[in-house]
């Protein structure tokens, strides 16, 4: 090792007298093996100077030993020295390494080499990396997009140049900027045109006019073309106005302002007027002028909220001449008409209805594209959701029925129309079309708000309207949802959902989802297509229970059937019987799908109908639960054919015993059970309620002490209006009187501030209401809920009375609660006097009804249920 070391230092002396020897001297250093110590490298260097060898040896010591920045710095100290000697294809050698992390550093080092080396010392594939790791560089962006252009890739040239120009402006590398903007010239497009307006700004704020006069010679034809002159009349314009006194800039911005005004009805007439041609008129008068003519044009229509849209016959600059429906040849001042008109184009939606209505009609059968379009032009920055689309055609355009397929097929025809931008259309988003077809689809972006399906599902959308992004897609978003699948923390279907879309990018991405889809995984979190994908993965019966929880019938069904190939019927029958509520749409499924030999065990099935019913997880199992309980159906035919056992029977009696939901959901179970032909269980349910009535009219004889402890009656409509009472009032107090409070301190000394005064007496009385709210709903209890004892006078019932001494004198009452006045006529508390006498009598009872300091005699002739 040291005699190969003293060679490397002994050749120093020779290693820069040529590039080969410089390049032999890289190749002896790099090829050096083992990797010397730091200290020996260090021991045979030179005391002044940078070597190539010794040095390129010390940096790879280094690196051995973690050091990889001084490392890195000391190949610089190489690359310096060789860039010095002009040896370009040994600096390429050293610096390429470090690009990636010395981008600012190495890139502008090999732009040298290849300006000065050319192709040998540069060749085109690291030209192009280089241009990636930093491509805002302008001078090496200008070399990548020559390498292009000479090769043929006239697109990609293009493209780069376009992105090179603004930055050769701002570096003031102006001849370099001349020949991006000659090879531009050649053919203009958004982007180009775009880059071409940013560059002349930025030569006009550095007031570097012959570069600018030049880039304006060589795209004149562009700035001036119908196609590019509304987008380059703006930028122009602004430049005058900002250096009105250059004596070039004058003929340019009149011949683009000529091309601009061309898209106008009468562009002849607005050039006269504003005479923009005049030499001795001001730029600030002839830009004032436009303005005015540019605001209402001639040929232009004028929208006013009272006389409906007129036509905009002329306009003077002091006045305009207008025909509106009902008023022909109306004159209005100009600065009324700026406050009180708005403008519309010849061709905008809202003047061909009013005028050409005809055209509408013939657009939508022969262009419906065009009908977009100009409901596009209605909105803001001519952009908006599909939703924004459909408020501006219905009913105006068409009627509400015809939206749907009317849609359907313009969706095909705008797809392929450069009028219409549908880049965004996956996320319902359209725009105005710049007239071009452009392939540049930017890929969407990834929202943590939100979350990970509505994500994963987005991009699923854009490659059903982009399928040959599907590799840009895998490239952009694989990194990121495998580590919210690898991730513990995240939801178990989150992570399916990535695992079920990794796989749809890559068929051989390995998963195990079955670990994943345990006992209470919801199929119905993912959409149709991932259910459907995430069913060809499961094989075991708690699996395939998962799929049979669907509510998708096909899945479902799928399900079903490839758990009949198990021979697990039995098994999971059981399963899903035992477990209704986790498993509502496997119960409903399987009552209609078991055959009459299955469903030999109707108690499990019975009681898994009764949880739907008293505790659905959602209301429409609860409306199905009840469809199955009819006469005809297959439970009904069952309980004939094969009564319940006395244990059974007493199961199910427990259960509707304990019953915690609203009876009218109980009751239609017991008419079952009677017409079933087990009446007694419902003869024995029913005797518990009397009983438990009479308790609890028992307890209602006396006045509770403390309604915060013993709670209140209420019913439904009264508790929600309560519970809309107390958010608008917890509302009230978390975000209008903190901000009336805020607003009240700053106006100065609290001491003499009324409107903090009342700021805060309102929060005080709003506290109060919100704690009597929350008190009295805490401890409330719906008279729905409450049993029923027939013929007693009970909350939630109509009392009919009659007087004793005067047999023509009759009452009615209707029993309620706390807060329910405003539910009908003659309502009237359990708590008042007359409620608490009424309370708990049967039909025949004679009570005692009070009338100012007497009492007066009633009896109870019919006492009948009635609830709001």
């Amino acid at each position: 090792m040291t005699t190969s070391l003293s060679s490397l230092a002994q050749a120093i002396g020779n290693e820069m007298v040529s590039e080969e020897a410089a390049l032999l001297a890289l190749k002896q250093a790099q090829d050096f093996e083992p990797v010397p110590e730091v200290e020996a490298v260090r021991a045979l260097l030179p005391e002044k100077g940078v070597t190539v060898g010794l040095h390129t040896v010390l940096a790879r010591s280094l690196v051995a030993c973690n050091q990889v920045e001084e490392a890195d710095q000391i190949r610089f100290g190489v690359a310096e020295r060789l860039n010095q000697a002009e040896f370009w294809s040994a600096l390429v050698w050293v610096v390429t390494p470090l690009m990636e992390r010395h981008p600012l550093q190495s890139v502008p080092l090999i732009a040298r080499a290849r300006d000065r080396g050319g192709s040998r010392a540069v060749p085109h594939e690291l030209l192009e990396t280089a241009h990636r790791v930093l491509p805002g560089h302008g001078f090496l962006s200008w070399q990548t997009a020559e390498s292009h252009f000479e090769r043929g890739n006239e697109t990609e040239a293009l493209g780069i140049a376009a992105t090179a120009l603004p930055i050769l402006v701002a570096d003031r590398s102006y001849d370099v900027a001349e020949m991006a903007l000659l090879l531009l010239s050649e053919s203009v497009d958004r982007n180009t045109l775009r880059a071409v307006h940013r560059s002349l700004e930025l030569l006009a704020e550095q007031e570097a006019w012959e570069p600018f006069m030049n880039a304006i010679e060589l795209v004149s034809a562009h700035l001036t073309s119908p196609e590019h002159a509304r987008k380059s009349w703006p930028v122009i314009r602004e430049v005058w106005r900002k250096h009105p006194d250059h004596k070039g800039l004058r003929d340019a911005a009149i011949t683009v302002g000529r091309a601009y005004l061309e898209q106008y009805p009468d562009p002849r007439t607005m050039i006269r007027t504003a005479e923009i041609e005049r030499p001795d008129l001001a730029v600030e008068k002839i830009l004032d002028r436009l303005r005015l003519l540019e605001k209402f044009p001639p040929g232009y229509y004028a929208r006013h909220s009272s006389w409906g849209i007129g036509k905009i016959r002329e306009n003077d600059l002091l006045q305009l001449i207008l025909d509106f429906p009902s008023k022909p040849m109306h004159r209005m001042a100009m600065a009324t008409a700026e406050h009180a008109l708005d403008t519309l184009a010849p061709g905008h939606l809202a003047v061909l209805l009013a005028h050409e209505p005809k055209q509408i009609i013939e657009l939508l059968k022969t262009d419906p594209a065009a009908i977009v379009v100009k409901a596009l032009e209605s909105l803001k920055d001519g952009r908006g959701t599909l939703e924004a689309i459909r408020k501006i055609l219905v009913p105006a355009v068409m009627p509400s029925p015809s939206w749907v397929s009317w849609w359907k097929n313009t969706q095909k025809s705008i797809a392929t129309d450069p009028r219409v931008d549908t880049r965004e259309a996956y996320k319902n988003m359209f725009a105005l079309g710049s007239g071009d077809t452009a392939d540049d689809v930017d890929l969407p972006e990834w929202d943590p708000g939100l979350g990970t399906l509505k994500n994963l599902n987005l991009l699923d959308v854009f490659l059903t309207q982009y399928p040959d992004s599907r590799a840009r897609v895998e490239e952009a978003f694989r990194t990121r949802v495998q580590e919210i699948v690898d991730n513990p923390e995240t939801p178990v279907v989150d992570a399916v959902a990535g695992d079920l879309w990794l796989v749809r990018m890559d068929p051989e991405h390995p998963v195990s989802l079955e670990k994943r889809v345990r006992p209470g995984f919801d199929m119905n979190s993912l959409p149709k297509s991932a259910q459907e994908q995430l069913l060809n993965h499961l094989q075991t019966t708690e699996g395939l229970l998962v799929g049979l929880n669907s509510r998708l019938a096909g899945i479902r069904k799928q399900a079903w059937e490839r758990l009949k190939d198990t021979d697990s019927v039995t098994e999971a029958a059981d399963t899903v019987f035992l477990h209704p509520l986790d498993l509502p749409e496997a119960v409903l499924y399987l009552h209609d799908t078991l055959d009459d030999e299955t469903r030999r065990s109707g108690a499990s099935r019975l009681l898994a109908l009764l949880d739907l019913l008293e505790a659905p997880p959602r209301e429409t199992h609860r409306k199905r639960a009840l469809a199955l309980l009819s006469q005809d159906s297959w439970i009904a035919r069952s309980l004939r054919l094969a009564p319940l056992d006395s244990e059974d029977a007493e199961r199910v009696a427990t259960r509707l015993n304990h019953w915690e939901s609203s009876d009218r959901f109980r009751f239609p179970v017991m008419d079952f059970l009677r017409e079933a032909g087990h009446a007694s269980i419902s003869d024995s349910v029913e005797g518990a309620r009397v009983r438990e009535a009479a308790r609890v009219s028992e307890r209602m004889e006396a006045e509770p002490k403390d309604p915060s402890v013993e709670g209140v009656l209420l019913t439904r409509p009264t508790w929600e209006r309560l519970a809309a009472e107390r958010t608008q009032v917890g509302m009230e107090l978390k975000t209008t009187i903190p901000l009336a409070i805020q607003k009240a301190r700053e106006l100065g000394d609290l001491r003499e501030n009324a409107e903090y005064d009342a700021a805060k007496a309102k929060q005080a009385n709003y506290a109060k209401r919100f704690e009597e709210l929350e008190r009295l709903m805490n401890g409330a209890r719906l008279i729905e809920d409450l049993p029923r004892k027939e013929g007693t006078a009970l909350p939630g019932t109509k009392v009919m009375l009659e007087g004793i001494e005067n047999k023509n004198e009759q009452l009615e009452f209707w029993l309620l609660g706390e807060g329910d006045q405003e539910l009908g006529e003659h309502v009237v508390s359990y708590r008042a006097a007359v409620g608490k006498a009424l309370l708990g009598r049967p039909v025949g009872d004679v009570v005692q009804l009070p009338r100012g300091e007497k009492s007066v005699s009633y009896r109870i002739t019919t006492v009948e249920e009635k609830l709001p």
